[in-house]
């Protein structure tokens, strides 16, 4: 099923990537203080982790983007994060390179 996406009045928050478009606008169940609470509690939460696991440090961007694929829940935001960090420590993405690329397309 195809969902709405609203467009806000002007000063929406958003990018759809094109210059011409509206901004897109990401509801959020809590005020935008709030939100900036919660993504700092996040980042915080994060760093603690990150103390024992380098993977586990958070930028207060993803958090953010985290929360609000979340809508907004904590918790569940903390609990995706939580799974990214341990894909991210398993699979290494930032180790890949374009030839590694090139060798797994190429053996399909």
């Amino acid at each position: 099923h195809a969902r709405a996406i609203q467009r806000p009045a002007a000063g929406g928050c958003g990018h759809s990537g094109r210059k011409d478009a509206a901004p897109l606008s990401v509801a959020l169940p809590a005020t935008a203080t709030s939100v900036k609470d919660r993504v700092a509690a996040l980042v915080a939460r994060f760093e603690v982790l990150a103390t024992t696991n380098p993977a586990f440090r958070m930028d207060a961007a993803t958090c953010r983007r985290f929360l609000v694929a979340r809508k907004g829940d904590p918790k569940a935001a903390e609990r995706m994060l939580h799974r990214y960090a341990k894909w991210r420590q398993e699979v290494r993405p930032r180790e890949i390179a374009a030839a590694d690329v090139q060798r797994e397309v190429a053996t399909r």
